[in-house]
């Protein structure tokens, strides 16, 4: 599904938890064209799919490692 955001999100956050920055830049390139603010929405995206609040800070850590700038205020 290369048009929908998860699908991308979900690519960046598995090489971010793999600590492979490089590989996950295409990913995060077209997660940010799809949806430019989902930086800001972090959270509250995974939380409509009732995604713990500690299982969405390790997603919003490995997106921080695949190379998405995520502003401490998200939610």
């Amino acid at each position: 599904m290369p048009g929908y955001f998860w699908t991308h999100a979900t690519l960046a956050t598995i090489y971010g938890a793999m600590n492979r920055k490089v590989d996950a830049q295409p990913a995060v390139t077209k997660l940010l064209q799809l949806y430019p603010e989902f930086p800001r929405h972090i959270r509250q995206e995974c939380a409509k799919w009732n995604v713990t609040p500690a299982q969405i800070e390790q997603v919003v850590g490995d997106l921080r490692k695949a190379g998405l700038e995520i502003p401490p205020e998200a939610n």
